[in-house]
């Protein structure tokens, strides 16, 4: 069985995403971090920072976060789960 991880985050976490991914990265076969896009908040180098960490076990979504509602958020990251070839 294939194991992700799932991460929901703003492009402003870079202070925090390396914990977060280092923590789970050498458990799972995949990281998805899935991106709030039109959050308001100034960008930052999360993304390099999550490069840096699960190198080629990094897959990046995308979310418009206008309107955002968790529940909506949620279930994307599980469809780019499922895209992924991976089952929840």
């Amino acid at each position: 069985m294939k194991v992700a991880s799932v991460t929901i985050t703003s492009e402003s976490k870079a202070d925090i995403i390396g914990d977060c991914l280092m923590s789970v990265s050498p458990h799972v076969d995949a990281n998805i971090l899935v991106i709030l896009d039109n959050t308001g908040c100034e960008k930052d180098n999360t993304i390099e920072v999550a490069k840096k960490i699960c190198g080629s076990k990094l897959m990046i979504f995308h979310y418009d976060a206008s309107g955002f509602s968790t529940g909506e958020a949620r279930n994307f990251a599980l469809e780019c789960a499922q895209s992924a070839g991976f089952d929840w």
